[in-house]
């Protein structure tokens, strides 16, 4: 049953293929559509592939661990399609911080991470649980809602993203609370 993991490897190769053929020449194409102005938003276009591949291998996994008889490629190539899905969407999220707040890319970094893996650690103490009251299907598919929820979500920050930057950049909240990177307090 080590062959089960082939899939995710293809799907996460798959996914940095497609992001170097076509994620910056996708974001020259927006850049040229929009009077020759680059935004940081364009990055968030990656998400698209995301919901696409994500939200349906999701639900279908729930489904395929579950029915008797189903060969073991099944699961597995579901795996793989999830596994394109988290690969892209990293990449859209990293770049779009990246590229929308340079100044803090590290600290906005770190704090991603951290949030990413105390969620996984956190997942520990309660996701075993919940597959065994509610069963893998149900699982699932609320992963496969939620995961819909957050790149629908992404469509707000490519709409108001500039409104955004450019009200934090007014604001100066982090230099109010002497919070900004490089900033030394009196």
């Amino acid at each position: 049953m080590g062959y089960i993991y082939a899939s995710p490897t293809v799907g996460a190769l798959l996914a940095y293929i497609l992001c170097i053929l076509t994620y910056d020449r996708l974001c020259l194409y927006l850049t040229k559509r929009n009077n020759f102005t680059y935004e940081p938003e364009f990055r968030i276009i990656l998400v698209i592939p995301a919901l696409l591949t994500g939200i349906p291998g999701l639900v279908a996994y729930g489904y395929a661990t579950t029915t008797p008889g189903l060969h073991w490629i099944v699961p597995s190539l579901l795996y793989g399609m999830l596994t394109f899905a988290v690969v892209v969407a990293c990449i859209a999220t990293y770049s779009y911080i990246l590229d929308a707040h340079r100044e803090l890319s590290v600290e906005l970094m770190v704090a991603v991470l951290l949030l990413k893996n105390l969620f996984a650690w956190g997942s520990t103490f309660y996701l075993s649980d919940w597959l065994v009251k509610w069963g893998a299907r149900k699982v699932f598919l609320t992963m496969g809602l939620l995961q819909a929820v957050i790149c629908v979500g992404s469509v707000v920050i490519y709409v108001y993203g500039k409104v955004w930057r450019a009200m934090m950049a007014r604001v100066r909240l982090l230099e109010r609370l002497g919070l900004r990177p490089g900033m030394m307090r009196k």
